[in-house]
């Protein structure tokens, strides 16, 4: 975060200056911005959520309210176009994203007046201006529609709460556990495995010899060493 003689060349700047408050109604909670710097293609905003939403931080590890307005508080900056997030090369979470922040947002654009998508890096620091988070090439893509001038159908999106299945849960694997036995020291490891999976323990190469398809088919194949298994050493696997 700039410090010092690099923070002055930042200058006080209106949200609608830098922001496309226009192309969508998303309430309070979107109403975060304190105050916003500009230098060049650099923006730094204070982001604070409304006292009666202050509560909402503890349920979540970032709040997608917060997180969305300040990853989007310089969309404007691509141009008068209208552009949307598409996607984020890397994320990286220090800790829980706080009530109260900063941000610097870099956008790394090229020369094109009007670029079908635009880049940002974003770096968000607490109120003891330790690091929270440090996003990469975070993308904003171009839409065709231009809210400002066109009224339109535009796009809703729609969550449905669905409980989960037992027949939608994951089947689990197919596990062949080389040099084991059904030893008492393995019985831990084995009934933990077993919990989501289908195990197969073979101890000898007799015992492979009669399960040779469900080595070829196995998901996983896990070799146990004698010491593990809690035998002394023999001469088999």
């Amino acid at each position: 975060m700039p410090e010092g003689a690099d923070l002055a060349k930042f200058e006080p700047i209106a949200e609608a200056q830098i922001n496309q408050q226009e192309v969508s109604d998303v309430g309070p909670r979107w109403d975060s911005l304190v105050r916003a710097r500009r230098h060049q293609h650099q923006v730094i905003g204070e982001f604070s959520l409304e006292q009666r939403f202050v509560g909402e931080v503890a349920d979540y590890h970032i709040h997608p309210a917060l997180m969305d307005h300040c990853v989007n508080i310089a969309n404007g900056l691509a141009g008068t176009d209208t552009y949307l997030p598409f996607s984020y090369r890397s994320i990286k979470v220090f800790r829980a994203l706080p009530a109260h922040f900063s941000a610097l947002l870099t956008m790394k654009r090229g020369q094109e007046q009007a670029p079908e998508t635009v880049k940002y890096d974003i770096d968000i620091v607490g109120p003891d201006n330790e690091p929270v988070m440090a996003i990469r090439d975070y993308v904003i893509k171009q839409y065709k529609q231009n809210f400002r001038t066109e009224l339109g159908g535009g796009f809703e999106t729609v969550l449905v709460p669905q409980e989960l299945s037992r027949s939608s849960a994951p089947e689990g694997e197919d596990i062949v556990l080389l040099g084991a036995e059904q030893s008492e020291t393995l019985q831990p490891l084995l009934k933990v495995l077993a919990q989501n999976n289908r195990v197969v323990v073979c101890g000898s190469l007799a015992v492979l010899e009669e399960n040779l398809a469900s080595l070829l088919s196995a998901d996983r194949i896990i070799f146990l060493p004698w010491w593990l298994t809690g035998r002394r050493y023999d001469g088999r696997f």
